[in-house]
C-alpha cells in the first residue's frame, strides 16, 4: 500500500488535506493532472484511493467524493456509487480496482496493488459491467473522464450490417462517440432502397 512518502518521493507540491488525504500533481507540456490519494489504513478505507484531474483541483468536491466510499475492499469488478450533489452535475462515483487503471505504473508498481480508481462520472456514461478493455477504450477514446466540467459523454454501442457490400461489425457492438441525444438512434429495417441495417443500445440514465 502507498505511504505518505512514496507521494513525496514521485510527485510535486504534496499537501495533506487531512483524514489522510493528499493531493499532488504532475505539471505536463500541455496539461497538469492533479492527483487526490486517499491512504488506506486502520479506520479508513481498505483501497487506497485514487482521483484525478486535469488542469483543475477542487479539494472540497474530492473530499466529498471519498466521505461518500464504503469503506469495504475493492479487489474484483467495478462498483457505481452515488454521489453527493455537486456543482459538476456528476451522480455516480465508478469505483476501478488496478487491473482497470495504469495509474503509478512504473513509479510505484509495487505499491499500486491496493490503488483504485474513483472515478465521478454522469450515470449514462458507463454501466459498470465493462471489461478491462472496453474501461480503458472508453476512458481513451469516448469519455473526458478528468474533465469534470464536461458535458454529458453517454455510452452508445453500435452494431451495423450491409448485406449488399457484406460489411459490418456481425453481432457485435462497437462503441461510438455521440453527438446527439442516444434517444435520437432508431433501428432501422432492411429495405429495398436502403439495406444498410443499423442498431444501438446505451447505458440507462438513473441510479444503480
Amino acid at each position: 500500500m502507498l505511504q505518505q512518502q512514496d507521494l513525496v518521493s514521485h510527485f510535486s507540491d504534496v499537501v495533506d488535506l487531512g483524514d489522510n488525504v493528499f493531493r499532488c500533481k504532475d505539471v505536463l507540456s500541455k496539461v497538469t493532472l492533479h492527483y487526490y490519494v486517499k491512504l488506506a489504513g486502520a479506520g479508513f478505507h481498505e483501497n487506497d484511493l485514487l482521483i484525478v484531474s486535469e488542469n483543475r483541483m477542487n479539494d472540497e468536491f474530492a473530499l466529498s467524493v471519498f466521505a461518500s466510499l464504503p469503506r469495504t475492499k475493492v479487489t474484483a469488478g467495478l462498483e457505481l456509487h452515488a454521489m453527493p450533489t455537486n456543482g459538476y452535475g456528476l451522480s455516480l462515483t465508478i469505483l476501478a480496482p488496478e487491473q482497470y487503471h495504469a495509474y503509478f505504473k512504473g513509479r510505484l508498481d509495487d505499491k499500486r496493488e491496493c490503488l483504485a480508481l474513483c472515478m465521478p462520472i454522469h450515470r449514462c456514461e458507463f454501466s459498470g459491467n465493462e471489461s478491462v478493455d472496453d474501461f480503458f477504450l472508453l476512458r481513451r477514446k469516448i469519455v473526458p473522464t478528468m474533465n469534470w466540467e464536461r458535458e454529458v459523454h453517454p455510452k452508445i454501442e453500435l452494431r451495423f450490417d450491409n448485406p449488399r457490400t457484406r460489411g459490418g461489425t456481425g453481432d457485435a457492438y462497437t462503441f461510438v462517440r455521440s453527438y446527439a441525444s442516444p434517444t435520437s438512434f432508431r433501428h432501422s429495417e432492411n429495405t429495398a432502397r436502403s439495406p444498410f441495417s443499423c442498431s444501438a443500445r446505451s447505458s440507462p440514465n438513473r441510479s444503480p
